[in-house]
């Protein structure tokens, strides 16, 4: 074989490893495409180790290549993620249209994957990478949509505040070895931290899903409580229950908004009035749930049940159990 054909040889290998590293990267990660840089020596090892839904945590170590991900694999991805790159061990720059991001041992630094970006490996790195569903983040985090994607438009390396959380989950990338059970049920509160994280950034208090329930629960029972209040506002409402306005609505868009949730509260008391009194005028009904007039009763109570206040007595009335 001569020196030429040797060195073809070498370098279809070495294109074969490329391909090989950039499926690997795609599977364990987001579609991305790898090149090497010259003089610099390649090699590369990926995995995930811990895989639930919406987060998988992937170890990765690597050195001689430059990773980029594109509009064109944006365009080609099926999911959106949001990853934690945890270095430790390397340094290597990340860009993003026009910033320069460094990643150094023990740094954490959060990138979505909705923006193009490209990062340059040259001497060996090691990281620990936390993918997360970008759209359970954004709902765990408590954020305004416009602020969520604000704050992700550029890397976003997190200072002090989440040194507790990179360890936990380079904690959770050493235990899932042994014991890859008990590394996946812990891992399934590295959402709400990270989301923690995102909120100090933004200077606001992040909401789980717990406390999500819990605020809808309270905001709920206000408003059965309140409802016969015909001044009942959005503002009125996320004062007495201490939530921001923009939260209050953002825990009650699935179900309408505040407007859609008092306004079902109401219709079902005038229909439980109408059944059981059949003497209450369709004033006193309407003073009784909370609408400004006998007009304003008649036309919402028409638009939500198909009938008028007195077809739906006519159909429905039973007297009061004793």
């Amino acid at each position: 074989m001569t020196g030429r054909d040797q060195d073809a040889r070498t370098a279809d290998e070495a294109d074969e490893a490329f391909q090989i590293w950039e499926a690997q990267v795609s599977a364990a990660m987001l579609p991305a495409s790898t090149d090497p840089i010259p003089g610099f020596r390649f090699f590369g090892t990926i995995g995930a180790v811990v895989s639930i839904p919406d987060l998988t945590i992937v170890n990765s170590a690597s050195a001689g290549h430059v990773v980029r991900r594109t509009a064109r694999h944006i365009a080609r991805s099926n999911t959106e993620m949001v990853s934690a790159v945890i270095t430790t061990a390397g340094t290597k720059p990340i860009y993003t249209d026009g910033v320069t991001t460094l990643m150094v041992p023990g740094s954490m630094v959060l990138v979505d994957s909705t923006i193009t970006m490209s990062i340059r490996i040259e001497d060996p790195t090691s990281s620990v990478v936390v993918n997360v569903a970008r759209e359970t983040l954004f709902e765990r985090s408590g954020l305004r949509r416009d602020a969520f994607h604000t704050l992700l438009r550029t890397p976003v390396a997190v200072g002090p505040e989440g040194l507790a959380v990179s360890e936990y989950f380079r904690s959770l990338s050493a235990m899932s070895a042994q014991f890859s059970t008990e590394a996946a049920t812990f891992a399934s509160y590295g959402i709400d931290l990270l989301a923690a994280v995102l909120a100090l950034r933004a200077q606001t208090s992040p909401l789980s899903p717990s406390v999500t329930a819990h605020a809808r629960e309270r905001v709920r029972s206000f408003l059965n409580a309140n409802f016969a209040d015909p001044m009942l506002t959005a503002t009125k409402v996320a004062r007495a229950v201490n939530l921001s306005r923009s939260t209050l609505y953002r825990i009650t868009e699935s179900d309408g908004g505040v407007s859609t949730i008092l306004r079902k509260i109401r219709i079902a008391h005038a229909r439980r009035i109408l059944a059981t009194h059949p003497f209450a005028t369709v004033v006193d009904i309407a003073t009784a749930c909370g609408f400004t007039s006998d007009r304003q009763f008649y036309r919402v109570f028409r638009a939500e049940t198909g009938s008028t206040p007195g077809e739906y007595r006519a159909a429905h009335h039973h007297p009061p159990t004793p």
